[in-house]
């Protein structure tokens, strides 16, 4: 993947949506998703059966926890709320492994900043297309 942030996690969720899209979902990504501070969408929406649930993206070369700063949790938790739609976050690490997603409304731990997903609570996640909205 190329070595700019905001291309790589593009590049990111154009590959799990690829995986969803091949699993028979239908699959929209939020505009600009994550950038600039004054609107915010989910990485990604999926769409199966009429029903809907949204996905934030995350590719690391190396396992590791994933921190996700407490006023960008809260968005995706707000919004998911409002829409009565489940979250989840699905993570890629290095280059062959697969997208393990857990529910994003379940973090490992919270630290003064960050709500924290471990790497081993990720690992052992849902493969995308065991997914239920």
């Amino acid at each position: 993947m190329c070595g700019r942030p905001y291309v790589r996690g593009r590049s990111c969720e154009y590959l799990l949506a690829t995986v969803f899209k091949r699993g028979g979902y239908v699959v929209v990504r939020g505009p600009a998703s994550g950038r600039g501070s004054r609107t915010w969408y989910p990485d990604l929406t999926v769409i199966s059966g009429g029903k809907v649930f949204f996905v934030e993206v995350k590719c690391f070369s190396s396992r590791r926890d994933i921190y996700i700063p407490h006023s960008r949790y809260r968005k995706l938790v707000w919004i998911s709320e409002k829409a009565s739609v489940k979250a989840y976050l699905c993570v890629k690490y290095g280059g062959n492994s697969e997208f393990r997603c857990v529910d994003y409304m379940r973090p490992s731990r919270s630290t003064e900043g960050y709500v924290v997903f471990s790497h081993r609570d990720i690992e052992a996640g849902s493969p995308p297309t065991q997914l239920k909205p």
